[in-house]
């Protein structure tokens, strides 16, 4: 959905959700979340035309025999039931005797604390900002990029995975991520790939499901296919703010596994969106620094009432939301894993009139499917989320953009607090947008091809 500037190794790539367009009629999404029945997910090994099956399967009652309204076993069935019960346990230890499976490492249950545990993150990067989050899967230490243009599963890209076990995890989060970017210059070969990722599975006692699964990547301009495997692994902890590592999942009530898609993608791996609505409401606060999951209904009624409904729609598995652009209506992805501050459709930049530059510039990137675009940079009035903000930097790409007219990337979305349940996304102002004279300065003189529209009469009305 968004390409990168060409400083940034590897892309994103959207998940299994990529296809048709659906729009939640909620303002402000179901609570409390559809979590009254545990359930737990089934993966099947067989595939039908490349696409993994994924059932779903509710948890039966662990008790047997016959019960009566208040739960308890009637009398005349209790002694054949501890009969039954007691040869079927001597069954089973005989079975695991012969052969134990092997199986997912579970997650003792935290004490949670539901809103009050915050997740840290840093935002790094000057050009090519990004969100990321010191994670921990079993006893793999490891660098999360939080992605709400990406949907589907945790994604693991095995070149991460391959430098991650050569340079080790000390240092600060920050410090980490730069000297992993820099690693993943050097190109890993499949073979390394292939081993990193064996060692990681076997050491975390992970399970895989299957492999050749098929995702669409929805690119500026072009959709691509690839495959990945699936992986079920100990549910994915992240750092708090008290130093410690906690599953949001806990405090969610949901399994205590994570199932994770592969990528050979040279970047972080990615936090999706489908991870944070799977313990929603949550909040991301830039202001504090701080992801928050599992929000109980009086925090939540709080922080909804203090922002503003922004998206109730969603495309490729994101939210989009409508803004104004110079006056103009768009409809644009919010996205994290995106650097710029908002970026154009090369249709819906025709449309873009009330504009002004400091001088003609532009940036060439690069999209999930490898495709260059070039991009000029303008200035233009922006309201977003209730809030009017002046001379955003705004990138007219020379692409389209599948379903959408843009998106809105991490240097506009750091100045607000982002409120997401499975129906809406609110938005709270929090603080100012990210400085953009860092992105200008790697900015090349001129136009990609000629001057847009807008440049002709500066400020000129539509």
């Amino acid at each position: 959905m968004k390409p990168r500037l060409l400083e940034t190794l590897g892309a994103r790539r959207d998940g299994g959700r990529s296809s048709g367009e659906r729009t939640l009629a909620s303002p402000v999404g179901a609570w409390p979340p559809p979590h009254a029945e545990q359930s737990t997910w089934i993966l099947t090994r067989g595939r039908d035309d490349g696409i993994c099956h994924v059932a779903r399967e509710k948890k039966r009652n662990a008790t047997s025999g016959q019960t009566r309204a208040d739960g308890w076993m009637n009398a005349s069935s209790t002694h054949a039931t501890y009969a039954a019960v007691a040869v079927a346990l001597v069954c089973v230890a005989l079975l695991l005797c012969v052969r134990r499976p092997r199986a997912v490492r579970m997650l003792v249950p935290p004490d949670c604390t539901g809103a009050e545990e915050c997740y840290t993150f840093d935002v790094v990067g000057d050009v090519n900002r990004m969100l990321v989050v010191d994670g921990r899967v079993g006893s793999r230490g490891m660098l999360f990029m939080l992605d709400t243009g990406y949907a589907g599963a945790p994604v693991l890209h095995l070149p991460a995975l391959v430098c991650e076990g050569q340079l080790g995890h000390k240092g600060t989060v920050a410090q980490r991520a730069t000297a992993l970017l820099d690693s993943l210059r050097t190109p890993a070969t499949q073979s390394e790939q292939e081993q990193a990722l064996a060692t990681f599975v076997h050491e975390q006692a992970c399970t895989e499901y299957t492999a050749g699964c098929t995702t669409r990547l929805m690119g500026i301009g072009t959709t691509q296919e690839n495959t990945s495997d699936l992986i079920l692994a100990p549910a994915l902890e992240l750092r708090t703010a008290r130093g410690e590592y906690a599953a949001p999942r806990a405090c969610a009530g949901l399994p205590l596994a994570d199932l994770f898609s592969t990528s050979r993608n040279a970047s972080l791996h990615i936090l999706t969106i489908d991870f944070l609505l799977a313990a929603a409401p949550c909040l991301v606060s830039f202001e504090r620094r701080c992801i928050q999951f599992s929000l109980p209904p009086e925090r939540f009624l709080l922080e909804r009432a203090r922002s503003t409904v922004c998206a109730t729609e969603f495309s490729g598995g994101s939210f989009v939301a409508t803004l104004r652009v110079a006056g103009q209506e768009m409809r644009c992805t919010v996205d994290t894993g995106a650097s710029s501050y908002v970026s154009l459709s090369k249709s819906a930049a025709a449309r873009v009139r009330r504009c002004a530059s400091q001088r003609p510039v532009h940036l060439t990137q690069r999209g999930v499917n490898g495709e260059v675009i070039c991009s000029d940079v303008v200035e233009c009035d922006v309201d977003f989320a209730g809030a009017h903000l002046q001379g955003i930097p705004v990138f007219l790409n020379s692409l389209d953009i599948e379903d959408v007219d843009g998106y809105v990337g991490i240097s506009l979305l750091s100045a607000f607090d982002l409120l997401m349940t499975p129906g809406a996304l609110a938005c709270r102002l929090s603080g100012e947008p990210a400085d953009p004279a860092a992105l200008l300065d790697v900015a090349r003189e001129g136009f990609c091809d000629r001057a847009p529209r807008c440049a002709e009469g500066g400020e000129a009305s539509p």
